[in-house]
């Protein structure tokens, strides 16, 4: 079974930490996903994917994603979004979250 999601209320700093909305606005509960995967698109285009996790037990539907060193690698626009799969469900968000990376 596949939804359409949301991305909303992300934070930048270091983390994303998305709140997961199914198209009903309803949070979904994330403490049974197996994997969250955030995909990156640099300002190039490139995409890579980074493995997260849920910010707590999963059951508030946000998921997270620390940055590391060498992450971010360009100064720009990036986007992100993200696949999340769960014994009953796959989820993907088709709405692409914009965050801006300088060059210091």
């Amino acid at each position: 079974m596949t939804d359409y999601l949301f991305v909303v209320d992300a934070t930048i700093g270091g983390e994303l930490t998305p709140l997961i909305l199914n198209q009903d606005e309803e949070v979904v509960n994330l403490a049974t996903a197996t994997e969250i995967l955030f995909r990156l698109e640099k300002p190039s285009g490139t995409i890579i994917e980074r493995v997260g996790t849920t910010l707590t037990n999963g059951v508030d539907g946000y998921a997270s994603y620390t940055l590391v060193t060498g992450d971010l690698d360009e100064a720009g626009v990036w986007y992100y979004w993200l696949k999340i799969t769960a014994p009953s469900f796959t989820l993907a968000t088709s709405e692409k979250k914009a965050f801006s990376v300088r060059d210091d």
